[in-house]
């Protein structure tokens, strides 16, 4: 079963947000750093650049665009492929 942003049990839409977004709701980033911590447990302690990456894809559409294919590392592919997040080259 793949993890997503409903699954994580405490997904908001907000979660996404910066700090400066949302001043008068609740803060969000608890909620987007505890679905970053079950990321990285899920995939052996991937590292916090790679478990950001994977939860800003599901909470963008599950997409992420890279404007370099040198961005996109093994780990970060396999990760992103289980969660069903897809990866875009952007070409200029």
């Amino acid at each position: 079963m793949a993890l997503t942003c409903e699954s994580a049990g405490q997904w908001h839409p907000r979660a996404a947000m910066g700090p400066h977004e949302d001043l008068a709701g609740g803060h969000p980033w608890p909620v987007r750093d505890e679905l970053v911590r079950q990321v990285a447990a899920r995939y052996g302690n991937t590292g916090l650049l790679i478990a950001e990456t994977a939860t800003a894809g599901l909470a963008h559409g599950r997409q992420l665009w890279f404007g370099n294919p040198r961005n996109i590392g093994i780990p970060l592919r396999e990760v992103a492929e289980d969660l069903g997040v897809a990866i875009h080259l952007a070409r200029a």
